[in-house]
């Protein structure tokens, strides 16, 4: 059985917010700020509804709470509360768990004396419990280092992109596309050397491999010779000694008229 992928939690609001105006529209941007399941809001804030809130004297209040979701953190909101409608304690949970994804996105390490001062919180057990409620919200992944007073992140989404910063996004990736073009072309170009080097040395392994054998050849010619040389010599010696030598038959008949005159 083939299970459907969940919808994306954000997609009733938007829905929503296509026909929302006016104080519809401050009341859709209260809700999607409590939710317990929506980290990200760029979409929110590209529907007509919610722009005319930032023009609306009596709702501007709400498109600068949307913008402090999706860009701001806890910090921005105590230096300046009265900027923002009244946070209940849904929002101020939502806005600190914003927060920490924040710090957990800028390193790997993040100390629970940083987080403390950036999210107002006093209480060290208080910290850890919103932290691994950030876990299991499945906003990032890691582990509460209690003795290293610190929080050691492996994963953590990321937050929306303010449209300002788009151009410097699109150069930075512009820029890193043009150096792994070039890191491929010198990749390329000592891939090539290296073929080149490695024919080179298997042609001069198969010269030397020949040289030897023709060695080998030339050493086992030359001691044939050599036995063939001995055997000739050693038969030649022998044929010389035959005949340096005297039979027993010619010896015995020089002897023999001898004895006869004797008589």
């Amino acid at each position: 059985m083939v299970s459907e992928k969940p919808n994306n939690p954000l997609e009733a609001f938007l829905l929503l917010g296509k026909n929302v105006r006016g104080i519809a529209a401050t009341q859709l941007v209260q809700q999607v700020t409590e939710a317990p399941n929506i980290f990200v809001f760029g979409e929110l804030l590209q529907l007509d509804g919610i722009k005319e809130l930032e023009f609306n004297e009596d709702h501007t209040k709400y498109w600068k709470l949307l913008q402090l979701y999706a860009f701001g953190v806890f910090n921005d909101y105590k230096v300046d509360p009265n900027s923002f409608p009244q946070l209940n304690e849904l929002q101020i949970k939502k806005l600190r768990l914003l927060t920490i994804v924040t710090f957990a996105s800028k390193s790997k390490f993040v100390s629970y004396k940083l987080l403390q001062e950036n999210l107002g919180m006093e209480n060290m057990r208080n910290l850890e419990d919103l932290l691994i409620e950030s876990v299991y919200a499945g906003i990032l992944k890691g582990k509460l280092n209690q003795k290293d007073q610190r929080l050691e992140v492996d994963f953590v989404i990321g937050r929306d992109i303010q449209p300002h910063m788009i151009d410097n996004i699109i150069e930075t990736l512009e820029n890193w596309y043009q150096n792994c073009e070039q890191t491929m072309e010198l990749l390329d170009s000592e891939s090539d050397r290296a073929n080149v080097n490695k024919e080179l040395k298997s042609q001069s392994k198969k010269s030397t491999e020949l040289q030897v054998e023709n060695t080998k050849k030339l050493f086992r010619s030359q001691e044939a010779q050599q036995q063939l040389v001995e055997a000739e010599s050693s038969s030649s010696q022998g044929v010389k000694n035959s005949k340096l030598k005297p039979s027993k038959t010619t010896l015995k008949t020089a002897v023999k008229p001898s004895s006869s005159r004797t008589k």
